[in-house]
């Protein structure tokens, strides 16, 4: 992935000199991109298997993201530096991995709306960054007897930064829009009384879902 990713920008930058460039960058747009997930606990792993080592030094739990992560986005582009931009991504699997078994835990989701600001220069490219609010649907595994509250319906801030390239059709024909960036959200989770394997963890933490990706869309 991220030898595909430095090809994407390889061909942005030829892009750029082309004549074909985009000086007209307002309208509605639509992107579609894949890339990898990466997952951040915040410290919780950690906190956990320091508990559960006062009573077992074996278990070791740690959380493994496996698979891509699919991005489908719908926006306007104002003028030269601002847009408005709705996102969902769907993410891949979220694996709890302990003494060597593992197990899916998470497949989460996200919903959500971001400012999209950046600046169009005249050859059509845009280095650009994203923030707003997003509605995250962990899919937990076990929802139930989760020590996680809240998961299921999780609000949360929406992240991005990356570089755009759009490629003028010519009159009336709308640009192609070529994109390669880092997206995800952050969520503050709170964990409840967990006692498996011993351990007791009771705080919140910050877990991060983020994506590298490339993509590609149109302008209309």
């Amino acid at each position: 992935m991220k030898k595909y990713n430095l090809a994407v920008l390889c061909g942005l930058a030829l892009l750029s000199s082309s004549a074909f460039a985009s000086s007209d960058p307002s309208g509605f747009y639509a992107v579609g991109a894949i890339g990898t997930t990466g997952f951040d606990d915040g410290g919780f792993a950690d906190d956990f298997n320091d508990s559960a080592n006062l009573i077992n030094p074996n278990p070791r739990v740690e959380f493994d993201p496996t698979g891509s992560t699919q991005i489908y986005s719908l926006g306007y582009q104002i003028n030269r530096i601002v847009g408005v931009e709705t996102t969902y991504m769907k993410y891949g699997d979220i694996n709890t991995k302990e003494s060597g078994q593992s197990t899916r835990a998470f497949s989460p989701e996200s919903l959500s709306v971001s400012a999209n600001l950046g600046y169009t220069f005249d050859n059509g490219l845009r280095p650009f960054a994203k923030i707003g609010l997003s509605y995250i649907d962990f899919g937990e595994q076990d929802s139930v007897n989760s020590t996680f509250k809240d998961l299921d319906g999780h609000g949360g801030i929406h992240i991005g930064t990356g570089v755009e390239y759009a490629l003028d059709l010519g009159e009336n024909k709308g640009n192609i829009l070529f994109r390669t960036g880092i997206e995800g959200d952050i969520a503050n989770v709170e964990v409840k009384d967990s006692r498996s394997l011993g351990a007791l963890v009771d705080d919140n933490y910050n877990w991060s879902i983020l994506s590298l990706y490339a993509g590609v869309g149109y302008r209309f």
